[in-house]
């Protein structure tokens, strides 16, 4: 997952406000959500991201996999990512 083109970001204090012209809606991410789009922004994948957010937070492994998901998710969800393309 990546997040998809034209997506602006704003950053607040330590939350991350998300924007993009199609979608009538703002999303705000708290400081784990905007780690999370910043390294999938950067190209990692699920199992990637926990682990760098385990090193960074002291927090249970699974429940940590458990709100990556759930996070990954709302924002697929909600239009703002996207699959990468496929490299032929």
């Amino acid at each position: 997952m990546r997040p998809v083109a034209g997506a602006l970001i704003q950053q607040v204090g330590e939350d991350l406000a998300l924007f993009h012209p199609a979608i009538p809606r703002v999303f705000v991410l708290n400081s784990v959500g905007a780690d999370i789009w910043r390294l999938l922004n950067a190209g990692c994948d699920k199992p990637a991201i926990v682990q760098h957010l385990l090193n960074l937070y002291d927090t249970d492994p699974a429940t940590l996999q458990i709100d990556v998901s759930k996070i990954i998710s709302d924002l697929q969800v909600a239009g703002l990512l996207t699959e990468p393309e496929a490299e032929f």
